[in-house]
């Protein structure tokens, strides 16, 4: 019997599968994490950039929270893109005043992770 014939019960992408599905029961919604206007967010890194190096290069905007590039779970590389939280919000409008960046021989692309100081 084909599965989708008419009369035949439709269970979704596992066959067999009756349960309701959790959407990202383990992920914090947006009321959970508001956006944080400390943060800003670092694209076009090289694979080769690690959270030491932007450490290095931030800190000398201001204090970092904290520090993060976003690694593939699969592969175990860099994805190519991280997140600075600098401990004022001086130092973010001092990078954001700085048209470019060069980190380990690229320009990045460097923006504000706030809706309130996203243009």
């Amino acid at each position: 019997m084909y599965p989708y014939a008419s009369g035949a019960p439709m269970y979704g992408a596992v066959q067999g599968y009756q349960g309701t599905p959790k959407p990202y029961a383990d992920r914090k919604t947006l009321d959970d994490q508001q956006r944080n206007p400390r943060k800003i967010f670092v694209g076009n890194l090289p694979s080769a950039t690690t959270e030491k190096t932007l450490t290095v290069y931030f800190s000398q905007y201001g204090a970092l929270e904290d520090c993060v590039v976003v690694i593939d779970k699969r592969t175990g590389q860099s994805r190519g893109f991280g997140f600075i939280v600098f401990q004022s919000e001086q130092s973010v409008d001092q990078v954001m005043n700085q048209p470019q960046h060069k980190i380990d021989g690229a320009t990045t692309i460097s923006r504000a992770s706030s809706a309130s100081s996203a243009t």
